[in-house]
């Protein structure tokens, strides 16, 4: 059972980014962009999490992802001021959501993954 836990875990993390990343043209309302930047490490050793899936959920807007690059960081976006969920999802950590609003630069929205246990 929990291999096909991971392996519907991983499937959903491959559709958000894929959808999240190329999802084609969206129609907006709004011309102003606002971005959210953080880093995601390991809550127990406080390593940096290389591959970690963020996207936005934004009832309004077609959902914004990105993938954390080596040292942790990320970098997502969307139209208009900012009134989201941002959905941290790595396999084998536990998911993480935070809500955000604000408008232009967003920095400092870090997430701390918890191990799961095995």
């Amino acid at each position: 059972m929990k291999v096909e836990w991971h392996i519907g875990r991983h499937l959903l993390l491959v559709s958000v980014v894929v959808c999240a990343i190329g999802c084609g043209t969206v129609e907006h309302t709004d011309d102003t962009v606002t971005s959210v930047r953080g880093t995601v490490t390991d809550s127990v050793s406080g390593i940096p999490i290389v591959g970690a899936a963020l996207y936005i959920d934004d009832t309004t807007q077609v959902s914004a992802g990105d993938l954390t690059d080596s040292s942790g960081s990320y970098h997502v976006y969307s139209w208009g001021d900012a009134d989201w969920t941002i959905y941290c999802l790595k396999d084998d950590f536990s998911t993480k959501s935070r809500h955000v609003t604000g408008s232009d630069e967003i920095t400092g929205v870090n997430f701390q993954l918890v191990p799961e246990s095995r």
